[in-house]
């Protein structure tokens, strides 16, 4: 289901920012690009955390019933749960990076791709992984599904995209006195 997700979400931002990265001819069209970029990344992520939730909390009571029988420690349940988490997301960053890159229409170089890459499933990563981590020090996933509420819109308005810098300071990066 996640990497239906993927294509599906890589489809309509690549629908609704269709070449965008091969005119930037003002300033305004570099905001255009670091939004589609932004909103790219944003909303699959946040889609990433919210549905690790409940996968997260089933495995909780397997994870009880092994550490009462002494199976392994929290330790290495955490760290076999993220190296798979981080798996799907490479996979995942990869699937979306080659449908948003292609149809955006950011420049073809391997350094660029490369990087736009990275930091696609980064971002990915941290998503999933902060999903997880709220189910895992919360006591419930409705109380994780509570505090992602209030998580998602603080990043998505302190990310500093969103954030508009006062009339005096553009004037003053721009050269011109308003």
């Amino acid at each position: 289901m996640r990497y239906l997700m993927t294509c599906l979400f890589g489809l309509v931002f690549g629908t609704v920012f269709w070449q965008k990265g091969k005119n930037i001819d003002s300033q305004q069209d570099l905001y255009n690009l670091l939004g589609a970029t932004y909103a790219a990344t944003f909303f699959l992520g946040a889609s990433n955390c919210i549905t690790v939730q409940p996968v997260v909390s089933i495995e909780r009571a397997v994870f009880y019933r092994e550490k009462a029988a002494g199976m392994y420690s929290p330790l290495s349940y955490a760290f076999a749960q993220t190296c798979v988490e981080v798996i799907y997301t490479i996979l995942q960053g990869i699937l979306y990076t080659v449908i948003i890159y292609a149809m955006i229409g950011y420049d073809w170089k391997a350094d660029k791709f490369f990087y736009f890459l990275f930091f696609i499933t980064a971002s990915f990563n941290y998503f999933t992984l902060f999903g997880m981590m709220l189910v895992a020090c919360t006591p419930s996933a409705l109380l994780a599904n509570i505090l992602i509420t209030f998580a998602l819109p603080l990043w998505n308005l302190f990310a500093g995209f969103l954030i508009v810098r006062p009339v005096s300071m553009q004037a003053t990066l721009l050269g011109s006195k308003i």
